[in-house]
């Protein structure tokens, strides 16, 4: 595994208390809005998807749309491969939707998601479009 940045380790605590009634559960679907490397959905398949009839629908541009990251030294080049060798392990739990949330999301069924996890471009005005 590929992963260069812990964005969600801070997470961890509070998401093992909130999901804990859901572990292990059948036909569950969560939705991530900003996917990166992979990270925060494999924590979800290790830790909540674990049922194989649940899934996690990923939806992020994979592109190095965001000059703010160079500055700091992230690396985006690569990102999508770096994203689907991260999530190989579980290809079969993982739809993977590349593009702008703005765009997929018209694409996906409404009221389907048990979660949605909004952790993509963090403008208000783009906040407010994923809601």
């Amino acid at each position: 595994m590929s992963i260069t940045q812990d964005w969600h380790g801070h997470h961890v605590k509070v998401w093992t208390d909130l999901f804990k009634f859901m572990k292990g559960q059948p036909n569950l679907h969560f939705l991530e809005i900003g996917s990166f490397e992979g990270n925060s959905a494999i924590w979800c398949l290790n830790n909540v998807l674990t049922d194989p009839t649940s899934d996690i629908t990923c939806i992020d541009p994979f592109l190095p749309l965001i000059k703010e990251y160079e500055a700091f030294g992230i690396n985006m080049d690569n990102l999508y491969e770096r994203f689907l060798a991260n999530i190989k392990p579980y290809e079969k739990q993982v739809i993977v939707r590349k593009g702008l949330s703005d765009r997929e999301l018209k694409k996906l069924p409404y009221n389907f998601y048990d979660f949605v996890y909004i952790d993509g471009h963090h403008g208000v005005s783009y906040v407010m479009n994923d809601l």
